[in-house]
């Protein structure tokens, strides 16, 4: 971060100032985590669509992940095959040991795996024993982000909705005709007898998603999957439809007529329901290519190990093997002095901003409690960084250079992976994409100090973004 009467900590030798460009990424980031939020950049935000592999990949991580609000939920996945043998790798950040729950998950995974291979079931099958293993142990967390849906625009659900519905009266001024996705125009003609109907029933999706009664988390599985399984399907629907597909065209005439404020509402809705729509993404992918895919590697052979428990298929986690605790730092400045002083960059177009409006807008209370002076910080090794830095170092292949996480990447490892690109023979790797937002306490990959530094250079840029769109925002 560039201030006046401050030197850029990437401009200084990185191999003798780890420590202080670890501080500067801890603060930089923590910015660009808390201010960043109140004004998410569509530019940030990509719907491109993961390939069958990395769909299936993340959902073996979202199976394994019943409540994200734990320490450590984040879980990276590959998978490496040879004829008749196929390894599962998982990771956690800074690659703390799986505990219990996650052992109780990958038996169950297994467990489902090996009624969907000894019975040699369909894909029609798979997917009902898949989606209610995925009821069993997951149901918290997707009703969790379901709720999230609802209060995309504040805390009423209702409001929410109405917004989205203006939005749509303005879509179809753009495309007259209206909702024209396979899955809703199917619906709409077996249900109402014509595709006229689509829209309404896109609306109808949207609305019982937003507005789902509360419930308590049922015991009985049959009642978690009588919920769960409209809700996932209803995402699936939502976010393969034409609107949602207008809206991230950059040249549609819809989101050209859009006011960037509703640009960035209908982006973030549809994160929310991606994230729920995931789970039944990745589960229909693993249930008819995968499986067949996982039975041609497998063969004959490698089926009846693991059907009688000799093999076949294993499950490897990358932990750590010593106890010594990651070292600690501390915030060396308060909120309200690194505010300050960014707030005089001569970059930022409000760097005409009199002392009064600065102080003013440095004690507001998302700065104020982003953290506390002295207080103490543990950086954590993002498990997606975690997992690439023990394949390559073991030299261990697998299938597609392809990794799987529980959440989008963090946008400080995927600007770290980015950078490497640019390093003649470096493995490319590949996994979904950035929402152009970090994950908390992002620690320096060990090995390669010039690359950090190149992370951190854009990291500056960053966070004299996220300052100034929060200026603005205390300032319109």
């Amino acid at each position: 971060m560039t201030v006046k009467g401050r030197k850029k900590i990437s401009h200084i030798a990185p191999k003798q100032n780890l420590q202080n460009m670890q501080v500067d990424f801890l603060v930089g980031l923590r910015i660009m985590e808390q201010l960043g939020k109140r004004r998410p950049s569509p530019h940030d935000t990509v719907h491109e669509r993961d390939d069958e592999l990395i769909k299936i990949l993340n959902w073996f991580t979202l199976c394994l992940v019943s409540d994200s609000s734990l320490p450590y939920h984040d879980i990276a996945c590959t998978m490496s095959a040879v004829p008749g043998l196929v390894t599962v790798y998982f990771t956690k950040g800074s690659a703390h040991p799986p505990n219990k729950h996650d052992h109780e998950s990958v038996s169950l995974f297994l467990g489902t795996l090996h009624k969907v291979l000894a019975d040699d079931l369909d894909s029609t099958a798979a997917l009902q024993n898949f989606l209610s293993m995925l009821a069993v142990k997951t149901f918290p967390e997707v009703y969790r982000k379901l709720a999230l849906i609802g209060t995309t625009e504040g805390n009423d659900p209702r409001r929410t909705y109405d917004r989205f519905c203006g939005l749509v009266d303005t879509w179809r001024k753009c495309r007259p005709q209206g909702e024209e996705s396979s899955g809703l125009v199917v619906i709409a003609q077996n249900v109402r007898g014509s595709a006229e109907y689509a829209t309404e029933l896109l609306m109808e999706c949207v609305l019982n998603l937003m507005c789902l009664e509360p419930v308590a988390h049922p015991a009985d599985v049959d009642a978690k999957n009588a919920y769960m399984l409209p809700v996932l399907e209803a995402c699936t629907l939502v976010t393969a439809s034409t609107f949602f597909h207008d809206l991230v065209q950059s040249d549609s005439a819809f989101r050209v007529s859009l006011e960037i404020n509703d640009v960035l509402f209908l982006h973030e809705l549809l994160k929310r329901i991606i994230a729920v729509a995931r789970y039944r993404s990745g589960c229909a992918a693993f249930a008819g290519r995968g499986i067949q895919n996982l039975k041609d590697i497998l063969g004959k052979e490698g089926i009846a190990n693991f059907v009688t428990g000799k093999g076949g298929i294993v499950v490897s986690w990358i932990s750590r093997r010593h106890s010594r605790p990651y070292r600690l730092y501390h915030w060396p400045t308060s909120p309200h002095a690194e505010i300050m002083q960014l707030l005089e960059l001569e970059t930022l177009a409000i760097d005409d901003l009199d002392d009064e409006l600065r102080e003013y807008i440095a004690r507001t209370e998302p700065v104020t409690k982003m953290w506390k002076k002295g207080g103490a910080v543990t950086p954590v090794l993002h498990c997606e960084l975690q997992m690439i830095l023990y394949l390559e170092k073991h030299g261990i292949s697998v299938v597609g250079n392809s990794i799987g996480m529980n959440q989008p990447p963090c946008w400080a490892c995927h600007c770290y992976m980015k950078k490497r690109k640019s390093v003649p023979e470096s493995v490319q790797w590949t996994m979904s994409h950035t929402t152009g937002r970090p994950r908390g306490y992002w620690r320096i990959p060990p090995g390669n100090p010039d690359m950090a530094v190149l992370v951190l250079r854009a990291l500056d840029k960053k966070v004299e973004h996220a300052v100034e769109e929060y200026a603005y925002e205390c300032y319109p």
